[in-house]
């Protein structure tokens, strides 16, 4: 009897040293749960707004953040990026909400389960010289870095919603104001992670805009039964004349005329991999295009491009066909001989600018003596080197596809495309 009691009072002992451990670990975990709770949104202020503005260039303000740990959901409220020499707010936004998952840290990248704004007011200006208010924040944005390219940023953002946004545009050229209204957006995901998570929203984009009002339309049984959504948006006719002269000053031509037809499909697939799928036709007609100096570049009537299956987010471009109607090239040399075709392959022209300073040779081209390549023949650098990483395949049809009518074929194994002069594959 003794032996039994002693057994049963080591089993009870042994039972109450877990139960005492779980007990430590469960109070360690809660107090864990409440530093959290209160430290992290002041403690990620500050650094929160300082790193932004040193990106950005303009002063970053964030009004409040609320951080729940246990299901690690953040919210900050009232972010305000500060306008151009002192003027009104160039961005606000009311209410950013992300529900973060614990993928985020195994994978250390961003998995986003649902990612809400709200309320987002963004103000531009088009300067009198032809440029924008946010031209210092764009050079800050696009700036070289020293970093070797990586590819796509990985990341896995789920049942994305933009509500109630606002764009005021102020053309300070004419002296006119343009506003957005009512802007709403859904998106059920933009990733480049196989990250499955449950959607919720279907692909939506409406809005107001001088008096009359877009809204897309969406075709797809509810995405959490099917995996799959389709968004279609449609537009015919659209002048583009009012808004060329918004191009930014920098580009090495002027578009002086175009007329934009739309007929896209953007396809959502959740199984058997996360993909957003492009498809439909793109046409612009009665281009005009000229040079810096307001001279005939190129004109056409009519170009049309056929997609198939266009997947941005695995850099991925198939299209069924790529037609040129009556294409007209102007070419001029002035007194100086410059061709103004080569303005394509140069920025414009700055006062500051410097002359770029010629390469040096490489170390065995000059240990054998050996005439350094000329600037076309970069490719005796190594590929690894040269090219960025993931680079994006294109695929033009076959020839028995609609792409190719009107063709002859040449004669000789394998069939070739012979194209007329307006038309390219």
């Amino acid at each position: 009897m003794s032996l039994s009691l002693r057994s049963v009072s080591f089993a009870s002992l042994r039972q109450h040293r877990w139960l005492r451990r779980a007990a430590v670990a469960l109070a360690t975990l809660i107090v864990v749960w409440l530093v959290t709770w209160l430290a992290v949104p002041s403690l990620a202020k500050g650094p929160l707004e300082r790193i932004a503005s040193e990106q950005l260039g303009r002063p970053l303000t964030v009004g409040t953040i609320e951080f729940t740990p246990w299901t690690l959901e953040i919210t900050l409220r009232d972010i305000a990026i500060g306008g151009a020499q002192g003027g009104p707010p160039q961005l606000t936004i009311a209410r950013i909400y992300a529900d973060a998952e614990l993928q985020s840290l195994l994978r250390l990248a961003p998995v986003v389960d649902a990612l809400t704004i709200d309320a987002p007011h963004l103000r531009l200006a088009h300067l009198t010289d032809g440029h924008y208010d946010v031209d210092d924040i764009l050079a800050r944005l696009t700036a070289p870095s020293d970093k070797p390219a990586s590819g796509p940023v990985r990341l896995a953002l789920h049942n994305l919603t933009l509500n109630d946004g606002a764009i005021d545009f102020d053309d300070r050229t004419v002296d006119k104001t343009h506003a957005v209204r009512q802007l709403s957006l859904k998106v059920p995901f933009i990733s480049t992670l196989p990250a499955q998570r449950d959607i919720k929203v279907e692909p939506h984009l409406s809005f107001e805009a001088g008096g009359s009002r877009f809204d897309s339309s969406a075709q797809a049984t509810p995405f959490a039964q099917s995996g799959k959504g389709d968004a279609t948006v449609k537009w015919a006719g659209l002048d583009l004349a009012p808004y060329l002269p918004y191009l930014p000053a920098s580009l090495p031509v002027r578009v002086q005329g175009a007329v934009l037809d739309l007929d896209l499909k953007v396809a959502f697939e959740q199984a058997p991999r996360l993909a957003v799928t492009l498809s439909g036709q793109v046409q612009t007609r009665n281009v005009q295009i000229t040079d810096r100096n307001q001279q005939p570049l190129l004109s056409y009537e009519r170009l049309t491009v056929d997609m198939t299956d266009v997947r941005p987010l695995d850099q991925v471009v198939r299209l069924a066909r790529v037609e040129l109607a009556s294409p007209v090239v102007t070419a001029t040399r002035n007194a100086r001989g410059e061709i103004n075709l080569a303005q394509l392959a140069v920025p414009a022209a700055s006062p500051t600018a410097k002359p770029a300073t010629p390469a040096a040779p490489p170390p065995q081209a000059a240990a054998s003596g050996a005439n350094p390549p000329a600037s076309g023949a970069s490719s005796a650098t190594p590929p690894a080197a040269a090219a960025p990483a993931g680079p994006w395949p294109w695929r033009r049809p076959p020839c028995a596809r609609a792409s190719c009518a009107g063709a002859t074929r040449a004669p000789g194994p394998p069939p070739r495309c012979r194209p007329p002069t307006s038309r390219w594959m």
